[in-house]
């Protein structure tokens, strides 16, 4: 999927880089900017500690070194997640672990985990995905029975919760990006949050290489913290016409090939939406794959920035990693899961129309 350019107009973020450039404190290392914009992060997550960084990529290795993960050491994963993530446990020398995602999520399934673990297991690694959000009290109460660490990966997810608590709030230690077009952005960069001085001692030791060998600029972080206080305002907008969107499907749904399945949403939390998920169904992942195809092709004529879904590693070699079981969920995910880009969800003009582009692009389909 292409990143289509950032459409909200803030007069916040013109007003704040027009200040940093005239003062000229937009070379410094680190200044104001950074210092705000760390304080308030630690205040809306309630956490102690937060290192900015380049990127949400490098947040995820930099929180994997936090909780001492070791080469040999195995981390839990989704079979179905971002493909840095992956990479982050790899370019310690760990090993993943895989394990499905819920049948009607694209989180992982706590489910797995029992079967998953090991007496090298030291951590596991969660994703908030595609406007769903992870089963973190049950996830998190199986890893203290096993006394390994919980990284939450809230990239996706700035402005979500569950039970109340802000995503980026819940693991011994989280992860954010602010790349691309995230729902808060400076093009890049990243954050890392946690409440355990040992962790953030252990990565600010890993990045100091006689000055910070990850850093966030002082104009990324004048950027971020002029979006900040917009962020809850914007995510009530989101989940308000998202909520509208769905119900319209439900109403419309075909009830031939190919249909489509939208994610279980009777959890306790505040989804966040980065990017908007439905899965299509069909008689096999081919057939599936093929048919998301030539829906995708149809709504981007349409006018719709849309896209596939992650790889996943369900076909990863056991030379890399160790699998459990040959996700089934994960697979469905992989051929069939179709995104829409959160910035079409800005205003009813906006998104209600989906709804019947949607449904237009799912009829025209040949039934096969």
């Amino acid at each position: 999927m292409a990143i289509p350019p950032w459409l909200i107009q803030n007069p916040a973020i013109e007003d704040a880089v027009r200040e940093l450039l005239k003062s000229g404190a937009w070379s410094q290392y680190e200044g104001t900017s950074s210092h705000d914009l760390t304080g308030l992060l630690s205040q809306s997550l309630d956490r102690k500690h937060v290192q900015l960084c380049c990127s949400g990529t490098i947040a995820v290795e930099l929180a994997l070194r936090g909780v001492a993960i070791q080469p040999e050491d195995e981390v839990i994963l989704a079979a179905y997640d971002f493909p840095g993530n992956f990479r982050a446990i790899e370019a310690i020398g760990a090993r993943p672990v895989l394990v499905d995602i819920e049948s009607d999520r694209w989180t992982l399934d706590p489910q797995q985990l029992d079967e998953a673990y090991s007496d090298r297991v030291r951590a596991i690694l969660v994703s908030h995905l595609h406007g769903t959000m992870a089963d973190l009290p049950k996830i998190i109460e199986w890893a203290r029975t096993k006394n390994i660490a919980v990284i939450e990966d809230a990239c996706q997810a700035q402005g979500g919760s569950i039970e109340g608590k802000p995503a980026g709030s819940w693991g011994d230690v989280s992860v954010t990006s602010f790349g691309g077009s995230k729902l808060i952005t400076s093009g890049r960069g990243g954050a890392i949050f946690t409440n355990d001085p040992r962790i953030d001692q252990r990565i600010r030791i890993f990045r100091d290489r006689g000055n910070d060998a990850f850093p966030m600029s002082e104009l990324q972080a004048c950027v971020l913290r002029a979006q900040w206080e917009s962020l809850p305002g914007w995510t009530e907008i989101r989940l308000r016409l998202v909520r509208e969107l769905e119900s319209r499907l439900v109403a419309t749904e075909p009830t031939s090939s190919p249909r489509f399945f939208l994610p279980r949403r009777d959890l306790p939390h505040v989804a966040a939406f980065y990017k908007w998920g439905i899965r299509i169904a069909g008689a096999s992942l081919d057939l599936i794959r093929d048919q998301r195809s030539r829906i995708i092709s149809r709504l981007r004529t349409q006018g719709v920035e849309c896209g596939e879904g992650f790889r996943g590693f369900v076909s990863r070699s056991e030379r890399r990693c160790r699998s459990v079981g040959d996700f089934p969920n994960a697979r469905l995910a992989v051929a069939g899961t179709l995104l829409i880009h959160h910035t079409h969800f800005l205003s009813a003009d906006e998104t209600i129309p989906l709804a019947d582009k949607i449904r237009v692009a799912f009829e025209t389909e040949p039934i096969e």
